[in-house]
């Protein structure tokens, strides 16, 4: 019952582009997939950083996430159980995590205020933002933005043909870092 793309080519292009999007990542780098569903870009990503610390709310996606990297012998994930928000919210407080980049792949209704609140909080120098809602992605890109990060892409992916639906891949960089 775990969601999970149903065009596969589609969203291999989008990962591709999404991990693409994270620029360059030093093999130390650590990153959060918030959202992560059944880990799918934690577990693409992992092959290239440090580490990668998944977050989902549906706890049988979050078990097939931590099978799936069993599975492909993956052992620099940890796939935590919650809220986005209230994770997130949780890790800024107490000083827990620093992210190289963070990985937003958010339901249609796109980030609550404490989730996009949360990941400006939390500072990383690169933000890759997935959305199925252009209106959503707007909106918090619009947040985002004002919160000192500058959009370096959006791509959009035709995920569903013949209907009017798009997946959209956007990156931002924090103001201050160089490319």
């Amino acid at each position: 019952r775990a969601f999970f793309q149903p065009n596969t080519q589609q969203a291999e292009l989008i990962y591709e582009t999404a991990i693409a999007a994270m620029g360059p990542t030093a093999q130390d780098a650590i990153v959060a997939d918030l959202y992560c569903g059944t880990g799918t870009i934690a577990l693409a990503v992992a092959r290239s950083v440090r580490r990668v610390v998944g977050v989902e709310l549906s706890a049988e996606a979050v078990d097939n996430a931590r099978q799936n990297a069993i599975r492909n012998d993956i052992d620099n994930t940890d796939f935590v159980c919650g809220d986005v928000g209230a994770i997130t919210d949780r890790w800024q407080r107490e000083g827990q995590h620093h992210f190289d980049a963070v990985i937003v792949d958010p339901p249609r209704s796109g980030l609550s205020a404490t989730a996009v609140a949360s990941v400006v909080a939390l500072d990383p120098p690169r933000i890759v933002y997935i959305s199925c809602n252009p209106a959503a992605l707007a909106r918090d890109l619009n947040v985002l933005t004002r919160s000192g990060y500058r959009l370096l892409f959006a791509r959009p992916v035709d995920h569903f043909p013949q209907t009017g639906h798009v997946e959209t891949v956007a990156a931002l960089i924090r103001d201050e870092v160089d490319l």
